[in-house]
């Protein structure tokens, strides 16, 4: 899912699927480097880092261990 040149793994404007089977829209990506974060359609923010072995699709200030229902599913 990652786009072609692009570090990040999800894109504005697109639909994903949360753990907990909710389809939740990104409208809009955040900017500090490293920390960089989705701004989604139902008011949560999830980390897409530009740093490599970044927790992408989950949500900020939640487990390393990706058990939050509102993570993304992971691939």
């Amino acid at each position: 899912m990652t786009q072609q040149g692009s570090v990040f793994r999800y894109q504005v404007g697109r639909y994903y699927e949360t753990q907990e089977g909710l389809m939740v829209l990104v409208t809009d990506r955040t900017d500090t480097i490293g920390y960089e974060c989705l701004v989604c359609s139902d008011g949560i923010h999830r980390y897409d880092r530009s740093t490599p072995n970044s927790d992408a699709g989950r949500v900020t200030g939640t487990p390393f261990d990706y058990s939050c229902p509102q993570n993304f599913k992971r691939d």
